[in-house]
């Protein structure tokens, strides 16, 4: 087996970006906290309508999970391009995690697939 490192790291949540993400600051600071009232939430009837989102911009055109995957791969790309300048010519892997963002894009693309359908965009 060949080996491997990890040179780039990026992340995105409702904390913020890259160590942002997943910080909750200094031993003895109060906590950042990202849960507030969700009015979509409490519009669809939800007792305690709280969430906790990544800030996304308001285009409609792009699902806020795209948006976001976007935004990490370009922090990303440009890690990697001051860590290792010729990192395009090399092999590369991805490891990508979500909760439940663009699981509606996901179910229809999985549905055209299994129908035969093309898909327009690549998984």
């Amino acid at each position: 087996m060949k080996p491997v490192a990890v040179v780039a790291v990026a992340a995105e949540s409702a904390l913020g970006s890259d160590r942002a993400a997943h910080s909750v600051g200094a031993v003895g600071e109060v906590p950042t906290t990202a849960i507030v009232e969700d009015e979509p939430l409490r519009a669809a009837g939800l007792v305690k309508p709280r969430v906790a989102r990544a800030k996304v911009p308001l285009d409609r055109a792009v699902e806020p999970a795209e948006s976001l995957l976007r935004r990490v791969l370009e922090s990303i790309a440009r890690a990697l391009d001051h860590e290792l300048a010729n990192w395009r010519e090399r092999r590369v892997g991805v490891c990508l995690g979500t909760s439940s963002g663009a699981m509606g894009s996901l179910t229809r693309a999985l549905s055209l697939r299994a129908a035969g359908e093309p898909l327009s965009q690549p998984l």
